[in-house]
C-alpha cells in the first residue's frame, strides 16, 4: 500500500500571501514612490521575484495531489518545482537530512545523479538542480516546508521499504511509522 505525504496547507498559504504582499509592496515602491532609478530597479526585480514565488507557492496551495509517494516500487517526488519525479529502490544509495541556509531538507543519493538532473523540466530548473548538486551533494532534495510530516519520519518509511535498519534507533523509527499507521486510520 502507497504513502501519501501531502503538504501541510496552512504553511503554503501563508507562504502565498507572504509572497504576495512583497510583490504588492515591490511594485507600490517602484511605481508610487519616491525613489531614485537604482531604488526603483531594486523594486523591480522584488516585485518580478516574489511574484513568481506566489506564482509557485499559488500553484502548490491549489495542487491536491501528494508531495511524495512512497510506494512499492520507489518513490515519487513531487515536493517542489525541482521535484524530479519517481525514483525507483534500485537507485536509492542514501538519505540524510541536510540544513541549507536555515531550512530543512532531505537529501536523497541516488545512482546516477546526471540522469536524475536531467529530468528537470526547463534549462532553468536543470541549471537550479546542478546548483543543489555542486552545493550539497545531492541532486534530490525533498524540503520539509513541502511535507506534513517529519523528514525523520520519511526517512523511517523509506529505510524500512528499503528493508534496511533506519539511521535512528529502531524505537524512534517504529514509534514514527505506527504514528502515521493511526494517522492513515483516523
Amino acid at each position: 500500500m502507497d504513502l501519501l505525504i501531502y503538504p501541510k496547507k496552512s504553511t503554503i498559504v501563508y507562504l502565498t500571501a507572504g509572497s504576495a504582499l512583497f510583490t504588492a509592496g515591490s511594485l507600490g515602491l517602484a511605481f508610487f514612490g519616491d525613489v531614485g532609478f537604482f531604488k526603483q530597479a531594486v523594486c523591480v526585480a522584488g516585485f518580478l521575484f516574489f511574484g513568481l514565488c506566489t506564482y509557485l507557492w499559488g500553484k502548490k496551495a491549489l495542487d491536491t495531489g501528494p508531495s511524495m509517494v512512497i510506494g512499492d516500487t520507489g518513490i515519487v517526488d513531487h515536493a517542489s518545482s525541482l521535484a524530479v519525479g519517481p525514483i525507483p529502490w534500485s537507485d536509492i544509495v542514501a538519505l540524510q537530512v541536510l540544513l541549507v541556509e536555515g531550512q530543512r531538507f532531505l537529501g536523497i543519493d541516488v545512482r546516477d545523479p546526471q540522469r536524475y538532473a536531467q529530468r528537470a523540466v526547463g534549462a532553468l530548473a536543470r541549471l537550479a538542480v546542478q546548483s543543489n548538486l555542486k552545493k550539497t551533494g545531492y541532486v534530490v532534495l525533498v524540503p520539509q516546508i513541502s511535507l506534513a510530516m517529519p523528514l525523520e519520519e520519511v526517512i523511517c518509511h523509506i529505510e524500512t521499504r528499503l528493508g534496511r535498519t533506519a539511521t535512528r534507533n529502531a524505537f524512534t523509527c517504529q514509534k514514527g511509522v505506527a504514528q502515521s499507521i493511526l494517522e492513515l486510520v483516523l
